[in-house]
């Protein structure tokens, strides 16, 4: 929507629009991959397990809850410490677990009043 916006505003210049449309670029194609794999899911098809850092997992999931975030005005934070093993798991059912999360605390929040608003995404070697 921003580009949109640009573009409307006659700022169409392309070395601002083309990060942000990469990034749309982006986030949408994860976005099939979730719906392509909850619809296996649905199937009762097995999940695709992989050696995955968690982290990819975190940042994806987040990546795609920000811009419901920012029209919030809610912050996401991630605290994560160094050298998590990798974890074996189907990255795109994980990802959707914990955008569900991420999702029910901002609109959770939505009615919460207060100067700073964040939630808090971390994960642990424990």
């Amino acid at each position: 929507m921003g580009a949109v916006a640009m573009v409307k505003a006659g700022q169409s210049d392309p070395d601002k629009l083309l990060p942000a449309l990469e990034k749309a670029a982006a986030q949408a194609q994860r976005a099939g991959k979730i719906i392509s794999r909850i619809r296996e899911f649905v199937k009762r098809s097995e999940p695709r397990r992989q050696a995955v850092p968690i982290q990819t997992i975190i940042d994806n999931a987040v990546s795609l809850a920000e811009i419901d975030a920012r029209k919030r005005a809610i912050d996401i934070e991630i605290h994560l410490p160094d050298g998590l093993p990798l974890v074996l798991a189907d990255p795109i059912l994980i990802e959707q677990v914990l955008l569900n999360l991420i999702k029910n605390g901002l609109e959770a929040m939505e009615k919460t009043s207060g100067s700073t608003l964040k939630i808090q995404v971390s994960s642990s070697n424990e």
